[in-house]
């Protein structure tokens, strides 16, 4: 990835500022630099960073051999497939759990609207808000190490490949580095601890008031 280094920076540099910007243009009459990483509670999202981040480290090294190379012939372990996957739907059960706390007034909604870095440890529910959650806490450090480290494997890769890995998939121009099964095993276990912490909540709906039902005619008071 040496004689690619270049193109990639300029290229993840290219693509932060758009996203950026997509963020702070998409977040109405308040413009935020981070709006990418805010969510519909006006608080930074953890999912969303974690999604935003290893798209940035891929797309653009992606991109920097399209550009070098001129092909797509481009080869992607499924360990990063399946890694993606996990990003993905990890972020979809975040949303569909947040939704749902929502619906029965369990989840908390700042009254300012101001996003703020503690947001990606505290807990999202009325009753953990002002608590740092250890799911979060966990799966921040778990998605900063393991971008990092595939960073650091890409840059230091020349993108070539073993005999015998050619023989099993074909001759490509670009091999991706592939990822440790057992990283990726520790990244979907952090994911699934996260996602179950998120969806128990120990705040509970308000019990709907009883209606006052006004006494039979003729009866006592």
């Amino acid at each position: 990835m040496k004689e690619h280094y270049p193109t990639w920076i300029i290229t993840a540099s290219v693509l932060t500022i758009l996203l950026l910007a997509i963020g702070a243009f998409g977040s109405g009459k308040n413009l935020r630099l981070f709006g990418i990483l805010i969510d519909s509670r006006g608080k930074f999202s953890l999912s969303r960073l974690q999604i935003v981040t290893w798209t940035v480290v891929l797309l653009s090294a992606i991109f920097a051999i399209l550009w070098d190379e001129s092909t797509v012939s481009i080869y992607l372990p499924p360990e990063v497939w399946a890694l993606m996957a996990i990003s993905v739907g990890s972020t979809a059960g975040a949303v569909m759990i947040k939704d749902n706390k929502a619906q029965n007034n369990t989840l908390d909604v700042p009254a300012d609207g101001k996003p703020r870095f503690s947001d990606f440890f505290k807990g999202d529910d009325v009753s953990n808000r002002d608590f740092v959650d250890i799911s979060k806490v966990q799966m921040f450090f778990f998605t900063i190490v393991a971008v990092l480290g595939y960073v650091i494997a890409l840059r230091g890769s020349d993108l070539t490949a073993s005999e015998d890995l050619v023989k099993a998939v074909g001759k490509y121009t670009a091999y991706f580095p592939a990822l440790s099964a057992s990283l990726v095993t520790l990244i979907g276990i952090s994911h699934a601890g996260y996602l179950t912490v998120k969806a128990s909540s120990s705040a509970k709906s308000p019990p709907a008031s009883a209606p006052v039902r006004a006494p039979a005619q003729g009866a006592p008071i």
